[in-house]
């Protein structure tokens, strides 16, 4: 990368990460990994396309320019808007434990049933 390059560089990741302030609400809660993820492809897509080139042709030579690209374009994509939104966050208390039940048996035939359990495991067991 020449010094150029790479000033070009740092100017487009300060600005990638202005627009990432402005154009996402809840930046700060954002992980910081995925933020930097998201500037970098931001200026990466610019730097690997400089020239702004849309198409090109070989023979009988041809390029197309795509407008926005060529003059340095940064862009956050939708998929990136998504990965910088906050984590969905339960307004519900969670369950600290569930009591399981055997199908729709009363209380009273499961504690039977835990008792006559509770017996047969004494007389197996010898205890």
């Amino acid at each position: 990368m020449s010094v150029d390059e790479s000033n070009l560089c740092g100017e487009l990741i300060t600005y990638a990460s202005a627009m990432v302030r402005t154009q996402v609400p809840n930046w700060a809660f954002a992980d910081e990994t995925m933020l930097r993820l998201v500037c970098v492809n931001m200026v990466l897509r610019v730097m690997r396309n400089l020239a702004g080139v849309k198409t090109e042709s070989v023979g009988p030579y041809a390029v197309t320019y795509d407008a926005t690209v060529m003059a340095g374009y940064l862009t956050i994509t939708t998929s990136e808007l998504q990965l910088l939104a906050p984590p969905m966050v339960s307004t519900s208390t969670p369950a600290k434990s569930i009591r399981v039940r055997a199908g729709l048996a009363s209380p009273a035939l499961e504690f039977d049933q835990a008792s006559r359990a509770a017996a047969e495991w004494s007389r197996v067991s010898g205890g």
